[in-house]
């Protein structure tokens, strides 16, 4: 397509603005031939069968085999019992939905008008500009009956009622309207018996240079997956140069909704649902603010047990013996110096305000304990733990040379410790549970690095759903010695109040799950959104309500995840690694229902459910076992990484080395886990990227 030059500036246009209009309506009309074109001579290859179980063929050795002028050795693996799962090449069409959320629909029946609404929204297109656009696209027949006023067109209120919360302003979106614009998307016979969510509220600055700050009441439905696009929505919002003075002014019109809702029920398609705040999830700072009790700094602040703290330079909490809070505690108010006023979450019924305000690991471990460690003490600190400058830089070289082997998965490449105090919380969650075990060893004294470990391996048991089932008792001793250590190390003005909350993260663990499903994280992306979602400073909260009150226009259907144990094969190729019995159709990508590996260095590792340690070469089609399997390498000798607190390998921590020379194949099937894998002496330690079980 030749490029056109345009401009609006008379004295520099190359062409006039009819002929320019012209021009584009041609090159739309051209466009439309080709992918009709395109759309017919789709191709569609066999569709899956269901599984059966037939005899291996045992294994075989193929020497000298001639692929692309290269001798390849093969030695496929037998897997136990002599069985394997069949199923035939997985069926590949032109996807009916949008899958990807940064991708076009790619369905004609969808209308032009509803692709071209979420095409702006998607990526931020100005007013100014979609106006334009849609002048030009009104001299097209088809399209003549598009309007001419981008708000039209993006169904964006006209008028923004705001409500006062000294000292800014409040608008509520409405929890009941939200759910039933979510849940009725989807299939009644999928929608749970009782709708459990989850409430965060959290501040966000959104400016450097000025005070502007916001408050969104965000809600997450806990137990459905199959909403497109999040599970998260906002209730209400406030917008001020300071926080809200009184948080029940605030909430008043959430909490008289969820009194509504948890009494009797929504609605939803003429069927009434129970509803259930299952949990209210608040960072430190918030928390205090919302519940009316003592922030962290104060004596009587924690908000699990009665301990009361001292003073070393700050409050401190020395003893590990302690005695609970109670749900009829708090509503009693039996501890008075806890307590600073009433809250209006009480109304709320069927909610403790104990137990049911789990712990947050995001802000409690790794904006917490981990950031204390690494920028307080280690690199910034004081003599005698702070670490010498070449030590430093040692550890900064080495996370370096970790970055292209980080996966994809990971939003942030490694950064050197020189910048740990800009480091965001993703950052300190990637050196506590994967790169700080590796660069430490040998940069810290053996007493810290043992201390360190112990934290560690303490939560990513707590991470890790099959971990939990039997070792969650033995986390919560490793959590304990791990706070007594801290105060032998590094003396007691480190036990600070995330120190003291490590104590009890473990119990939250036992009621919901792992850390992860009660923590901040997905709630911290869905703030950077509504950040993002600024276009002047002018005018704050109104630019807000109206951008996302668009995005509900969006032409969006539900979808359901790829189920555990299922898998898509995608990026067909011809070019890769072929043994014998194996064959086209070749692909570069698997897909499985919470992992993607690849054929690069940084996605081609993972773990089979025989626990052999495989690098990864190609994705092909096996003619004898009629079904996907996977072609590689496996690594011949794995050992611990480290044996206290304990063995590693029992977490699925190796180190690995003499990587076979022969390939060998596995069904798709087989593959358990996928491993992170960084450079260590002359092999690499391997490690599962967690929630990857399969």
């Amino acid at each position: 397509m030749d490029s056109i030059k345009y401009n609006s500036n008379k004295k520099m246009r190359l062409f006039s603005k009819s002929q320019f209009n012209k021009n584009i309506k041609q090159q739309l009309e051209s466009l439309d031939n080709v992918m009709e074109n395109n759309a017919a001579s789709s191709i569609t290859l066999p569709s899956i069968q269901s599984p059966s179980i037939v005899e291996s063929h045992g294994s075989c050795t193929i020497e000298n085999n001639d692929f692309n002028s290269a001798n390849v050795l093969s030695q496929p693996e037998t897997p136990e019992n002599n069985k394997v799962f069949v199923s035939s090449v997985p069926k590949f069409n032109t996807p009916e939905i949008l899958l990807d959320s940064d991708s076009l629909i790619e369905n004609s029946k969808i209308p032009i008008s509803d692709q071209l609404q979420e095409w702006a929204i998607r990526n931020k297109i100005t007013h100014v500009a979609l106006g334009e656009l849609l002048l030009i696209l009104k001299q097209m027949p088809d399209l003549k009956n598009l309007p001419k006023d981008p708000r039209t067109f993006l169904q964006t209120p006209r008028k923004t009622i705001l409500r006062d919360i000294k000292p800014g302003k409040y608008y509520h979106f409405g929890l009941e309207n939200s759910l039933i614009y979510m849940l009725e998307k989807i299939e009644v016979c999928n929608i749970p018996n009782i709708i459990n969510v989850a409430i965060n509220i959290d501040g966000l600055p959104l400016s450097d240079s000025s005070l502007s700050q916001v408050y969104p009441i965000l809600c997450l439905i806990t137990n459905i997956d199959i909403l497109l696009p999040s599970n998260i929505f906002c209730v209400g919002i406030y917008h001020g140069y300071d926080k809200p003075f009184d948080f029940n002014d605030l909430l008043e019109e959430f909490v008289n909704e969820a009194v509504k809702l948890t009494l009797n029920g929504i609605n939803i398609r003429n069927k009434y649902f129970s509803f259930k705040i299952s949990m209210l999830l608040f960072d430190a700072v918030a928390k205090a603010s919302i519940l009316k009790i003592k922030g962290h700094s104060g004596y009587s602040s924690c908000t699990k047990c009665t301990q009361e703290g001292e003073y070393f330079d700050h409050v401190v909490f020395l003893d590990i013996h302690f005695t609970k809070r109670t749900d009829d505690d708090f509503l009693n108010q039996s501890d008075p110096d806890h307590h600073t006023g009433h809250t209006i979450l009480r109304r709320i019924p069927n909610i403790g305000l104990v137990t049911d305000v789990p712990l947050d690991y995001m802000h409690l471990i790794c904006l917490g304990v981990v950031k204390k460690l690494l920028v307080n003490t280690w690199c910034y600190g004081r003599p005698p733990h702070k670490l010498q400058s070449r030590i430093v830089d040692k550890i900064s070289d080495s996370l370096l040379n970790f970055t292209k082997y980080i996966p994809h998965e990971f939003v942030r490449r490694p950064r050197p410790i020189k910048e740990a105090k800009r480091y965001k919380a993703t950052e300190l969650r990637q050196f506590l549970l994967y790169t700080g075990l590796v660069v430490l060893e040998n940069n810290l004294e053996k007493n810290k690095f043992e201390h360190f470990l112990t934290l560690h391996v303490a939560v990513r048991i707590l991470l890790c759903d099959t971990l939990m089932q039997t070792m969650t008792d033995y986390a919560e001793k490793l959590l304990i010695h791990f706070v007594l250590s801290s105060k032998c190390i590094y003396g007691p003005q480190i036990l600070s109040h995330n120190f003291h909350n490590l104590l009890h993260i473990s119990d939250d663990a036992r009621k919901y799950g792992n850390l992860n499903l009660f923590s901040n994280f997905s709630s911290e992306n869905y703030l950077q959104k509504i950040k993002k979602l600024l276009r002047t400073h002018n005018n704050v909260l109104s630019q807000i309500v109206r951008r996302l009150s668009e995005e509900k226009t969006l032409y969006t259907l539900p979808t359901q995840k790829i189920t555990a144990g299922n898998f898509s094969l995608e990026k067909e190729h011809n070019s890769g690694i072929l043994v014998e019995n194996t064959s086209d159709p070749q692909f570069k990508e698997v897909i499985f229902s919470n992992f993607k590996l690849r054929l690069n260095l940084q996605d081609s590792c993972c773990k089979l459910k025989c626990n052999s340690i495989i690098e990864i070469s190609n994705f092909a089609y096996c003619k004898i076992l009629k079904q996907a399997v996977v072609i590689g390498k496996k690594y011949d000798s794995v050992h611990d990484l480290y044996k206290k607190p304990l063995c590693s390998s029992i977490i699925g921590i190796y180190v690995v080395d003499n990587l076979s020379e022969y390939f060998s194949y596995w069904p798709i099937s087989n593959i358990y886990q996928k491993l992170i894998r960084l450079p260590y002496k002359k092999g690499f330690v391997v490690m599962p990227l967690l929630h990857t079980d399969q």
